[in-house]
């Protein structure tokens, strides 16, 4: 087996400086920006010529170029929790900070006209609801209902069309703020490029069950960005048809993610470059984690589209319940040959920590493979203790190999 580094994450930086530099630019040649959390549905922003900008994603950048800590400090000093997301926090220390530090990405962010966000963290309306005051921009706020195992199909339909109605009340608004008619025939063409996208991420997620896995779970992470920042573009379309093509020729030439691959785990959250080291100089492999599967929906359909962006944030595992994520772990662990379960939990995303004992327990009881809980945050580094990383993994490692690889 021989191995070496995925081209594509060389890539990665060129990617994300263009889309925060394009955004820059258009700021300031007029075009609106909508401030976005996770999920928003930018298709239907972009149908009225406006550019989204996910705040959070800028923050996580910032993370993990080594600004995380500072700028958590920023926010903190302004009032907010230490248990607030840190890549939130990050860049509510950029926008209310007094001392901002110098080298941030295109040297921060592209003032808003526009705030979005959905109720799916805590607090995160609170926040954007001050950056809304502060900047004087329109805030929108969209609910998205949990789904539950015991939803039958009126009760998912009425909850469906529920979405529609809000997204309808936000084009209303958009056709006043604007000026103009909605651009209903230029959703149509986002939503047929996003679900293009949707389908390029998901075959690459999906060549990663061969052994040995062309792309780690830490990769994949990091590849998810293009799709977070810019799903509905043709540059994410490239991108992602370039990283396709990568992997294929990785199958081919049978070049792995590590050098001997032994054990293939499941990872949770965002990664930590020591574990991801620390686990290759065993054989050991992260090879798919939850956080794919919130990115990509190749379901969408053009021909409804205010339905299927609803869908779209209805179907996700995310959004699922603890029973209905368990039997798909299970699943996954069967498809992707796992031998084994790691899980992050994390001040980078409360909600994605909800449930990972319950489903250790459940996998482990019906599969009997290996799994623990990490406790850190890849962007604030006073949250990591390398100490305890260390004794939690060597401790895992000590089990994982007792039992014997594939």
């Amino acid at each position: 087996m021989t191995t070496q580094a995925l081209q594509m994450n060389a890539k990665l930086p060129e990617f994300m400086i263009n889309y925060i530099q394009r955004v820059l630019e258009e700021r300031k040649e007029g075009k609106p920006v909508v401030w976005c959390s996770s999920l928003a549905p930018s298709a239907i922003f972009k149908a009225m010529d406006m550019e989204t900008f996910f705040v959070e994603s800028y923050g996580a950048v910032c993370g993990g170029m080594g600004f995380g800590t500072e700028l958590c400090k920023q926010a903190e000093s302004c009032g907010y929790s230490l248990d607030l997301c840190s890549t939130l926090k990050g860049s509510l220390g950029i926008v209310f900070g007094d001392s901002v530090p110098d080298g941030l990405p295109m040297g921060g962010l592209p003032k808003p006209d526009i705030v979005f966000t959905m109720p799916s963290c805590p607090s995160i309306v609170n926040a954007y609801d001050r950056m809304s005051r502060y900047y004087d921009a329109p805030m929108l706020v969209m609910e998205k209902p949990r789904y539950h195992d015991e939803l039958e199909g009126d009760e998912i339909g009425y909850l469906v069309q529920g979405g529609v109605e809000e997204l309808q009340e936000i084009i209303v608004f958009l056709e006043k703020f604007t000026g103009r008619p909605f651009n209903y025939e230029r959703l149509q063409e986002n939503i047929a490029l996003e679900k293009k996208v949707s389908q390029l991420w998901r075959d690459a997620v999906e060549m990663c069950r061969n052994i040995p896995t062309p792309m780690s779970a830490f990769d994949g992470i990091s590849q998810i960005y293009p799709f977070y920042l810019d799903r509905g573009s043709h540059e994410s379309a490239a991108y992602y048809q370039a990283l396709k093509d990568e992997l294929s020729d990785r199958i081919d030439r049978k070049i792995g993610a590590i050098a001997e691959e032994k054990y293939r785990l499941y990872w949770d959250n965002a990664p930590f470059a020591a574990v991801a080291d620390r686990l290759a100089a065993e054989g050991v492999v992260p090879v798919i984690s939850g956080a794919f599967f919130n990115r990509g929906y190749p379901e969408l359909d053009p021909e409804r589209p205010l339905e299927t962006i609803v869908e779209s944030m209805f179907f996700i595992p995310g959004n699922r319940s603890l029973r209905w994520k368990t039997e798909w772990l299970n699943g996954l662990a069967e498809e992707y040959a796992l031998d084994g379960m790691l899980m992050q939990r994390t001040r980078f995303c409360h909600a994605s920590n909800m449930g990972q004992e319950d489903m250790i327990r459940a996998v482990k009881k019906k599969r009997g493979i290996p799994a623990t809980v990490l406790e850190g945050d890849s962007c604030d580094q006073r949250l990591y203790s390398e100490s305890d990383i260390n004794n939690k993994v060597d401790a895992f490692l000590e089990i994982l190999t007792q039992k014997g690889s594939y």
